[in-house]
């Protein structure tokens, strides 16, 4: 199935495939803006965004929600969730995420000396 847009310079067909993948980075977006409150409320509507996003398999809102777990930030604080997100995203090659994933292993650790 493919959709029908309209521009400044006519109408321009999106496959489907795009469509879905331009959904996602949406739902991460939205969660991005109800988290830091740009134009709306802060809101904890931010980690149903990130969830979906992340379900879906979008690196940033995989990230996005270990940084809500980590932090408990409108969730309940919960390393165990984090480091399951950080990986997630650290497996697609998410740059910030490989990084968060390195530092909660070293917190970690260092908890269980």
């Amino acid at each position: 199935m493919e959709a029908t847009s309209f521009t400044s310079k006519g109408q321009v067909t999106i496959p489907m495939a795009v469509r879905q993948r331009l959904d996602i980075a949406a739902q991460n977006n939205l969660g991005v803006i109800y988290e830091q409150g740009k134009g709306v409320a802060k809101d904890l509507a931010a980690t149903g965004w990130y969830r979906k996003a992340a379900e879906a398999g979008d690196k940033v809102a995989q990230h996005n929600l270990g940084v809500l777990y980590r932090d408990g930030l409108g969730v309940k604080r919960n390393e165990a969730e984090a480091l399951t997100w950080f990986q997630k995203s650290a497996d697609q090659g998410y740059a910030k995420a490989q990084l968060n994933l390195g530092q909660l292993f070293e917190k970690l650790a260092g908890q269980k000396k």
